[in-house]
């Protein structure tokens, strides 16, 4: 029957008097105790419920090995301790004359803190359904917060809960209210982890929670060691440490036996309707079990009347003998063994029994008996010999009626032909002498001793003769012979003659090669191959055919191709098709067809007709060559001219974006360092100067994305980036969404730009909130795991380099992405949001972002299911240790003079301000040819030039070089918008000179600017 696991149920079976029989009987004996015996009692309660938390260790811990159930054995930890501040709970009472303490003070301190951490046990018991823990780890540290709770209370530094003649303190009565808020939180969130929990304990540890509860709501009410409510609190608690005592015995202890009986069950009901016959014996021969078809073949009723005994005792003494024999042969060789056995049946039915014996072996591995399966073939041996009877019989028949028959007299040697068989041999009968000797010379002297020694071996009775060979005319033709033969035994059952048929297969042998080397040829071709009747029903396919669309011939042959029909052409086009064809021209094309999976791929195909001798087309022969990889580097070199496209219109707005963003970055600067006392507009400020810096990364992101600016590369361990980007990603996802991260154990170093790849998994994860933002329980997960290429990746990704990737996968549960939108979702612009809610860049920065860093981007997806992305990264082989950047500080001027130079009025009056404000002079031009009518004038003055590179008239490099010939040392710093790994090429290298991107940083200006004015 199927147990009812109805909520109702669950809840009545806790109610069972089984169940609850121990805690009753101890409750009925607390409440009818008398009043000078109630000490006595109330000890028995506390040492019940220590006992409890003691055994609830003791099972969870010795099943565990077997259980695996992370869930209980954090409970049994946890209430092991608690046990333990309980045993001290009752141990400090005054009555018990152990401690010498007055008072119920350090006695009710101690079920407080047993309480919290009960509590806490409880609340956060669900997190670990899904989580492993190291258990030593954990009992320790329980441990130590009891210990701490025993020392803090013992030493008097634990806040009064009792005060003699006041009662309960206010810290004890809010302290039992906020047990209860946790338990009511514990009893929430275990019923939220409900459906992980093992069937029915859901119902015990609920009921045990809101006991425990109640426990704590009548303490707040104890008035009194002798008083009502503390009894009535300590019946609450034994009743709760009782049902989760029973629940983990009942599932760590009693479920695992029911499953066993089950398995057991089952095994024994399958093996008894097995009609083969199945038996175990011991190494002596000792019958050990069997099924029931053993027992009604022996005459048996049940299995109890075979097991201990031997084959002696059910059959006879000869019989019995061969099997032990057979059974000692099966032990020494250790290995399987099989054999045809010959049995009679009690009822004298004889039977041939085709037998498996196996070794039978213990958990370690000792062979400690027999274990065997008996088969009855008796009717399947009758039937094939009666078929072989009629094989030899028909077979005699159809050889007789061959082209050439021969008849030779095996005890004279006379060999008698008919007039075919000297044609087959080109031979007139004149030549012919009719000896067996005249025959073996026109053999072809490779073919005469297989030839003759086939001949003996059927007329010594070893194997009918059958033979191929070759024989040579006398005109020196060589053709090709079959020849088949029976021998005819006399009355005296010796061999007395042989007659045979021959017949000439040299056309046949020749096709043969022929058509094997087409055949092969087909087959191992790398374009598929159909053949069509005429009616375009397939008859043959070829493994590229299969490869390519996923049926095989099994499941094709028969059908017609329209099972490869997608809806990428019309009617009218199959129609022109078929019309083509069937005028006997031949058709060349290309199309889209439909693989078995529903996938749709590019093919370019012909179809010929295929005539007969009477020039009637009968088949039609397809060539079809799969252009999925040609239709990809296609769509490679689209999306390269898409990248271009976008990498000049980035290339083109960073210059002037940069140069905003500079000045923003400046005024800012100087906003901070005139403020004083406004912490306000600090704040705003400093959240300007944020925005600012996001602005310039997202403008180098949009430059590597475009490929108009270089990464900067680190060494950093994928692992540990993966575990602060899930912290990160926390704060980005709503806590209705499950966030699952799981980083691999192995330490994957790659070499990369952590920033971008930070970005990109930003807005992985965006776009999967995005996706399961309508979910019912919306679910996204991030997984790192080490892969090593295999052939089929590295034919799908012939561009790669490396065997060793670091693969992380994004995945959620989402609606998931059309298969006409999955192809274009790395595109630029393309997005599938509203108007507003996206820009169609991410997934495209994501793309290339991980193109930067020499990886692959993969995305998969089915409706209804969710969507995944694979990045496959590069490792980088060894270990590196990355030594921690040091804080920047802002380097001041010593009153040195800059010539500061650009077309920007924004930037020439802020970054000159900047550089006031670190004690430099500042003279300021407009472009190249005011700085170096400038520089003329005050060269003895100029300590450096700070110029920018791009300006009217006269630029930053064309004014580097009319400088350098009046000044070969005065330092030099470009400053740019543009990429400036681009823009300083090795033709633009000049001494004494370094270049510095807008934004930048003005801690970093300023460094290299002392640093460029000591070097000079």
């Amino acid at each position: 029957m199927i147990k009812d696991s109805s909520p109702v149920n669950q809840f009545a079976a806790i109610m069972r008097w089984r169940v609850l029989l121990l805690p009753v009987l101890l409750s009925i004996i607390l409440i009818f105790s008398s009043y000078y015996s109630y000490l006595l009692f109330h000890t028995l309660a506390e040492l019940f419920a220590i006992i409890v938390g003691v055994m609830i260790f003791a099972v969870a811990v010795y099943t565990y090995s077997y259980a695996r159930d992370n869930f209980i054995l954090y409970l049994a930890i946890g209430f092991f301790w608690i046990a333990g501040l309980d045993m001290a709970h009752a141990l400090v009472y005054k009555g018990m004359a152990i401690y010498p303490i007055e008072g119920a003070n350090h006695s009710t301190q101690f079920w407080i803190t047993s309480r919290f951490l009960e509590s806490l046990l409880l609340l956060t018991a669900p997190f670990f359904l899904i989580r492993r823990f190291h258990a030593t780890f954990m009992f320790v540290a329980f441990g130590l917060m009891a210990i701490t709770f025993y020392a803090l209370i013992m030493n008097g530094y634990f806040p009064n809960t009792f005060i003699e003649g006041e009662g309960l303190t206010p810290f004890k009565i809010v302290s039992e209210y906020v047990i209860c808020s946790i338990l009511f939180l514990a009893l929430i969130n275990l019923y939220r982890h409900r459906q992980r929990l093992k069937a029915d304990i859901f119902p015990f540890l609920s009921v045990a929670i809101v006991l425990t509860a109640c426990s704590e709501f009548v303490f707040t009410l104890y008035t009194d060691v002798y008083g009502l409510t503390n009894l009535i609190g300590h019946i609450f608690k034994l009743f709760a440490f009782w049902l989760v005592f029973y629940a983990i015995v009942r599932f760590s202890l009693r479920a695992p036996y029911e499953a066993l009986h089950t398995t057991s069950s089952l095994l024994t009901a399958l093996r008894d309707g097995i009609p083969d016959l199945i038996f175990y014996k011991s190494r002596d021969g000792v019958y050990l079990g069997c099924n029931q078809a053993f027992c009604d073949f022996v005459g048996k009723a049940n299995e109890a009347e075979i097991i201990g005994t031997t084959d002696y005792d059910m059959f006879d003494k000869e019989l019995a003998n061969f099997f032990r024999d057979k059974d000692m042969a099966m032990l020494e060789a250790g290995v399987l063994t099989r054999n045809d056995e010959w049995v009679t049946y009690p009822d004298g039915r004889k039977v041939l029994l085709d037998t498996l014996k196996s070794p039978f072996r213990d958990a370690e591995e000792n062979v400690i008996g027999i274990l065997g399966v008996s088969r009855d073939i008796t009717k399947r041996k009758l039937v094939e010999a009666a078929l072989k009877e009629s094989e030899e019989r028909l077979k005699l028949a159809v050889d007789s009626g061959k082209v050439g028959i021969w008849d030779l007299n095996l005890q004279t040697n006379e060999l008698i032909w008919d007039n075919n068989m000297f044609a087959l041999y080109g031979a007139h009968q004149e030549e012919f002498s009719g000896a067996y000797d005249a025959w073996s010379t026109r053999l072809h002297p490779e073919d005469r001793a297989a030839t003759e020694a086939a001949l003996r071996d059927a007329i010594d009775g070893l194997r009918e003769y059958a033979s191929e060979f070759r024989v040579i005319w006398t005109d020196g033709k060589i053709r090709h012979i079959k020849g088949h033969a029976q021998v005819i035994n006399d009355q005296a059952g010796k061999p007395a003659r042989m007659i045979g048929t021959n017949w000439d297969i040299t056309e046949r042998k020749q096709a043969e090669i022929k058509l094997k080397m087409l055949f092969q040829a087909i087959e191992n071709a790398g374009e598929a191959v159909i053949i069509t009747d005429r009616g375009a029903v397939i008859e043959y396919v070829n493994p590229a055919f299969t490869e390519i669309t996923g049926y095989t011939p099994e499941e094709i042959i028969g059908k017609t191709p329209a099972v490869l029909k997608s809806s990428a052409q019309d009617p009218s086009f199959y129609k022109e098709l078929w019309d083509t064809i069937t005028r006997g021209e031949t058709w060349h094309g290309t199309l889209i067809d439909r693989r078995k999976d529903g996938s749709f791929y590019p093919a370019l195909m012909s179809v010929a007709p295929i005539y007969n001798d009477s020039v009637e087309i009968t088949h039609f022969v397809s060539l079809q060559q799969d252009m999925t990889q040609y239709k990809k580097m296609e769509d490679q070199f689209l999306q390269a001219q898409k990248m271009e496209a976008i990498g000049t219109l980035v290339g083109g707005i960073a210059h002037d974006f940069n140069n905003m963003l500079a000045a923003i970055q400046g005024n800012v600067y100087l906003s901070k360092r005139k403020l004083e006392g406004q912490p306000e507009i600090g704040e705003k400020l400093d959240n300007i100067e944020l925005l600012g810096m996001r602005a310039a990364d997202m403008v180098k992101q949009l430059l590597t994305f475009a490929r108009k600016d270089r990464v900067e590369m680190h060494s950093f361990s994928l692992n540990a980036f993966i575990k602060e980007a899930y912290k990160l990603a926390k704060t980005a996802v709503p806590e209705n969404i499950e966030l699952v991260c799981d980083p691999c154990q192995e330490n994957l170093m790659i070499t990369g730009d952590a920033t971008q790849l930070q970005q990109a998994l930003m807005n992985l994860l965006n776009n999967a909130r995005d996706a399961v933002s309508d979910v019912t329980h919306p679910q996204i997960s991030c997984r790192l795991r080490p892969f090593v290429s295999t052939d089929e990746f590295n034919k799908d990704h012939s561009d790669m380099n490396g065997v060793r990737f670091a693969e992380l996968v994004i995945r959620d549960n989402g609606s998931g992405i059309s298969k006409d939108h999955l192809d274009k979702v790395f595109e630029p612009f393309f997005t599938t949001k509203g108007v507003g809610e996206g820009t169609g860049l991410g997934l495209a920065m994501v793309y290339g972002t991980v193109q930067s860093h020499g990886g692959i981007i993969e995305a998969t997806s089915e409706h209804g299911v969710g969507t995944a992305f694979n990045i496959y990264l590069p490792l980088k082989e060894g270990v590196e240790t990355l030594e921690k950047d040091k804080i920047p500080t802002i380097a001041q001027g010593q009153g040195e003079t800059i010539l500061l130079v650009d077309d920007e009025e924004n930037m020439r009056s802020t970054i000159g301000e900047v550089l006031n404000s670190l004690g430099y002079k500042v003279l300021k031009a407009g472009d190249g040819k005011e700085a170096l009518e400038m520089f003329k004038a005050h060269q003895n003055d100029i300590d450096l030039i700070l110029t920018d590179i791009v300006m009217p008239r006269v630029g930053g490099f064309d004014l580097a070089g009319s400088i350098r010939q009046l000044n070969h040392n005065v330092p030099i710093i470009f400053v740019t918008g543009y990429d400036k790994d681009q823009v300083m090429s090795s033709e633009n290298q000049i001494q004494y000179t370094d270049i510095i991107g807008k934004p930048f940083s003005f801690v970093n200006l300023s460094r290299l600017i002392r640093q460029m004015i000591r070097t000079d």
